[in-house]
């Protein structure tokens, strides 16, 4: 098992430093937060390509990055543009005509007496002679509107560099996961941590048959002190990454996220659903979020998709998912539909709740295996006994529906049975199939039994992210929207949660199983 893994997975145990090769004149800079290669240029007096050719290893700057600052050029001399500098600044030249004074020609071209003789340092007496040519300089107004005109032209400049989407060569990578080659055995965790890492494989396998460029710096993420501090200090490598992808550990996020903000890197957490875990992290990106996040957009969809239904809410005798219920409710009663509830001790009583006109929604407040299949038995029983008919009952529920729809496959299919989440693959799918007979060419074996699927978890973030760095760059954060993918179980789209926060996944799905056996999915 550890040689096959080790023979897919590449460990960057330990990286070369990198050593700038300083020439006179050169100076190494910390890149700050909001400096662009034309801010550093003009500030320094050289181009951005001369910035670009002194850090050839650099792809787009990042704060914190250390970079070159090349030496300012001296220009060859030329005796020519020598003799013009040493002209003064004159808006053209006059030849002076009979009977003219320094004050007429003053007055004549709009200068101050100051202005003029500044500019003309050979007449001393306030005097000039016919026929002698004198400079007119601009006046003092024309000046500052040269310098505004000069300084909005540096601006307007400035904001297209800013807005320019500046591409990657490669698309450098890290992923940090807790792998567990220092065991004997893997357990179940890292075993799962090697599916995803295969499945993001399967990404980059594809992305790069694509044209897109990318290397993959790995490492086996590990439980101990001062880990991520040793990782990205012992590593040069590190301040050059455009996206990190993990760490699992909650601790290892929080430490990590601060180096990812400095350095301007995208941290994408695959794992982890800890609710508020991207409130105080502006590059970090929560794949896997908690539901809570989504519930806005289960109420809208159960709303419009159960419009003209009746709704039945039905007490189990189990925990109850009380904020999203309450929630629910909520909505229906701004929207002004109305509901039902009754408890299953109650449910021979259903009938005289029944509608036989409506389709009749029943939402258990349990979203427990137990509860759902104690449900259906009640229901099956009573259509048996002819108390009710179940021709147009359906029912609504949970995303921890889908661990157990196969085993329930009859009833979820009779019931016409819909449930929310926020990740989800159709394991009898053509894509899922395709996919999983790629996988199992690959790594010689099948998909681990789980929900998720790992592997596909992996290859859903790892072409997203790695696709909108190619196409977007420095200005991935601006272009969410645009990066285009159809997921395999993880549709992705990302909303920031606060002005200094970072981003979580609000894709929600909603899963209908129909009467014929087939399964219907629509994104929100």
């Amino acid at each position: 098992m550890l040689k096959r893994i080790s023979s897919v997975i590449v460990f960057i145990l330990a990286m070369t430093v990198q050593v700038f090769a300083q020439t006179p004149g050169q100076k190494t800079h910390e890149v700050m937060a909001g400096e662009t290669l034309y801010s550093l240029a003009r500030a320094n007096g050289v181009t951005v390509e001369d910035i670009q050719k002194a850090n050839p290893s650099m792809d787009i700057l990042k704060t914190g990055m250390i970079i070159i600052i090349p030496a300012p050029k001296v220009p060859t001399a030329d005796p020519t543009q020598a003799a013009q500098k040493k002209k003064p600044n004159c808006r053209t030249t006059y030849t002076v005509e009979k009977k003219e004074t320094v004050y007429s020609i003053c007055k004549k071209f709009g200068l101050s007496m100051d202005e003029f003789l500044a500019a003309n340092p050979q007449i001393t007496k306030e005097k000039v002679k016919k026929g002698e040519e004198v400079c007119i300089p601009f006046t003092k107004s024309e000046i500052e509107a040269k310098r505004v005109e000069k300084e909005k032209k540096e601006k307007e400049q400035e904001k297209i560099e800013a807005e320019k989407i500046h591409r990657v060569k490669s698309v450098k990578v890290g992923v940090i996961l807790p792998f567990g080659l220092q065991n004997a055995k893997l357990n179940a965790e890292s075993q799962r941590m090697v599916e995803m890492y295969e499945g993001f494989l399967l990404a980059v396998d594809s992305l790069k048959k694509g044209g897109v460029n990318v290397d993959v710096y790995t490492f086996d993420e590990k439980d101990s002190n001062g880990y991520i501090d040793s990782l990205t200090t012992s590593n040069s490598i590190f301040p050059y990454l455009n996206i990190i992808f993990g760490p699992f550990l909650t601790n290892h996020i929080s430490q990590l996220s601060a180096y990812a903000s400095k350095h301007d890197i995208q941290l994408v957490v695959p794992c982890s659903s800890r609710y508020g875990l991207a409130n105080n992290s502006p590059n970090l990106f929560q794949v896997n979020t908690s539901e809570n996040y989504i519930y806005d957009k289960v109420y809208d969809a159960f709303a419009s998709q159960y419009a003209g239904s009746n709704i039945i809410f039905v007490a189990m005798n189990e925990t109850e998912r009380t904020d999203f219920l309450n929630g629910l409710k909520g909505k229906l009663t701004e929207k002004g539909k109305g509901f039902s509830n009754i408890a299953f001790a109650d449910l021979d009583n259903l009938s005289t709740m029944l509608s036989a006109d409506q389709q009749n929604v029943l939402v258990p407040t349990s979203s427990s295996q137990n509860a759902f299949e104690m449900l259906c038995l009640k229901l099956n029983s009573m259509e048996r006994n002819k108390k009710i008919t179940t021709d147009n009952i359906t029912m609504f529920g949970y995303p921890l529906w889908q661990t157990f729809s196969t085993k329930n496959q009859a009833n979820m299919n009779k019931y016409r049975v819909s449930y929310f989440a926020t990740f989800y693959n159709n394991a009898n799918g053509w894509r899922t199939v395709a996919f999983t007979n790629k996988f199992k060419s690959y790594f010689n074996r099948d998909l681990i039994k789980s929900h998720p699927k790992f592997a596909l978890l992996g290859f859903d973030s790892g072409y997203y992210f790695i696709k909108g760095m190619w196409e977007y760059g420095d200005k991935f954060q601006r272009h969410l929207d645009g990066i285009s993918m159809k997921a395999y179980q993880n549709p992705l789209s990302f909303q920031k949660v606060n002005a200094s926060g970072g981003y979580i996944n609000k894709k929600m799905i909603i899963v209908s199983h129909r009467t014929d056996g087939s399964i219907g999915t629509q994104e929100f």
